[in-house]
């Protein structure tokens, strides 16, 4: 069917005419730089093209449509998306109705748009997502100035291999924040999710773990209020009814949509703080300026939980592993570094005794610190 055919359709026009009738509602939550006529053009046409949209429910459809208003995106597949999920509903009253399966719509904002409110809060000088591939150079590192990352693409890459999906952050005021995560991370992430084996997850994975991870890094900016709003839309996504049988006392369960997915994945939260990030001062915003030894717990925790991760996998993944696959050389190091920091530690050796060997780096230096002061040695 072409264009001029599905304009012609007369669930396109009815959507179209009901649009008309709620433009006063979109005008009102839309931001100056968008016209509730543009704003009508795009809702339209994510409709022609998915013409699951013109039949799912209408009420669902133009909530999800005041959301991507109030969020000041477009429902273009780039800032945003209309999504199509299933919902049980029951027809008729509670006692006697039938339960039936609908088609409901919901906004989902895409890392496109989450990066365009990053952007307009003028704090932030670039902000990235990446997937790091077979053959490619990659380092994750923190040290007294602050956190770091390295990614330089190979010429050939082997795509069927996923070694990170990483964040960044640049700050105007020169601090930096990273945040990485495994892919099998993000798979637990997404068998979390109420249609793992359809919509989103399935039809554009990247784009879900780009998300996943740039979510938890979001905790940790200056301005994680300000992004919070729209980074809780993909809420709907998930199911973690599994987890209200946890035996963990209520009061001790990680609260929130966000802090129960990365307790599902086994990261800590790295906050750090109560207090809300506008009230702490500069010094303690900016992580560049930060000592290591101020970093919170939490940090702390995540990057030994890493190195310890990366022992498990040296001894039970080290024969799947390519020979020719240089930058995975660099994890096992980081990962020797941490463990003879350790055994440092627990021979009552110095702080300051570093081997030569990983003086070197500076990102086995850390590895090697970090293994050192290491909780349980």
């Amino acid at each position: 069917m072409n264009d001029v055919a599905i304009s012609n359709d007369p669930n396109v026009q009815t959507l179209r005419a009901q649009i008309e009738k709620r433009l006063d509602s979109f005008a009102e939550a839309l931001p100056s730089h968008i016209t509730p006529e543009q704003f009508k053009a795009v809702l339209v046409r994510a409709a022609m093209a998915d013409p699951k949209l013109l039949t799912a429910d209408r009420v669902s459809f133009f909530e999800a449509a005041l959301a991507a208003a109030i969020d000041g995106l477009m429902p273009d597949k780039k800032e945003g998306a209309m999504v199509i999920y299933r919902s049980k509903i029951r027809e008729g009253n509670k006692a006697n109705g039938k339960e039936i399966w609908i088609d409901k719509v919901q906004w989902m904002p895409m890392i496109r748009g989450i990066f365009n409110k990053v952007y307009n809060t003028g704090l932030v000088k670039s902000a990235t997502v990446g997937i790091v591939h077979g053959g490619d150079q990659f380092r994750a590192w923190v040290d007294d100035d602050g956190e770091h990352l390295f990614h330089e693409e190979a010429d050939e890459q082997d795509r069927k291999i996923i070694r990170r999906v990483y964040a960044q952050v640049v700050m105007k005021s020169g601090g930096c924040f990273v945040d990485t995560m495994r892919s099998d991370d993000i798979e637990k992430v997404r068998q979390s999710s109420k249609n793992k084996d359809s919509g989103p997850w399935v039809d554009w994975w990247e784009e879900m773990a780009f998300k996943t991870v740039f979510r938890h890094l979001s905790k940790r900016l200056p301005f994680s209020r300000e992004v919070a709003p729209i980074l809780e839309r993909d809420n709907f996504l998930y199911d973690l009814a599994a987890q209200a049988r946890d035996i963990t006392p209520a009061g001790n369960r990680p609260r929130g949509i966000a802090n129960r997915l990365d307790a599902l994945v086994g990261i800590a939260d790295q906050s750090g703080s109560s207090i809300p990030m506008e009230k702490i001062g500069e010094k303690e915003k900016d992580p560049a300026k930060r000592q290591q030894s101020d970093k919170p717990a939490e940090q702390r925790q995540q990057r030994r939980s890493t190195r310890q991760d990366d022992d498990w996998r040296q001894q039970n993944d080290q024969q799947d592993r390519r020979e020719d696959e240089q930058p995975v050389d660099d994890v096992e190091q980081e990962a020797a570094a941490f463990r003879a920091g350790r055994d440092a530690r627990s021979k009552e050796m110095s702080r300051k005794a570093i081997p030569a060997e990983f003086k070197k780096d500076e990102a086995l230096t850390a590895a090697w610190l970090e293994g050192f002061d290491a909780e349980g040695n």
